[in-house]
C-alpha cells in the first residue's frame, strides 16, 4: 500500500507534468490549425486552469469510486 506522502508527491508530479504538457500543446496546435496566437503569460493561465479542473475532476473520479467500494457507510 502507498504511503499518504508518496500519493501526494505522485499526484503533484502528475499535475505537474500535466501543466506542462497543456501550456506545451497550446503553444504548439493553436497556432498550427487555428492561426491563434496567445502570449505565453496567457498560454500559462489556460493551463493551471485546465489544471485546476483536472484536479476536480480527479477528486471526484477517486471519492466516487472510494464509495462505490467501501460504502456511505464507510466515509472519513
Amino acid at each position: 500500500m502507498q504511503s499518504k506522502i508518496m500519493s501526494m508527491i505522485e499526484m503533484i508530479t502528475g499535475k505537474v507534468l500535466g501543466f506542462a504538457v497543456y501550456v506545451t500543446a497550446q503553444v504548439i496546435i493553436l497556432p498550427l490549425y487555428f492561426n491563434t496566437h496567445i502570449p505565453l503569460s496567457q498560454n500559462i493561465q489556460i493551463g493551471l486552469m485546465f489544471s485546476l479542473l483536472a484536479m476536480i475532476k480527479s477528486y471526484g473520479v477517486r471519492r466516487l469510486f472510494n464509495w462505490m467500494q467501501w460504502g456511505r457507510n464507510n466515509e472519513r
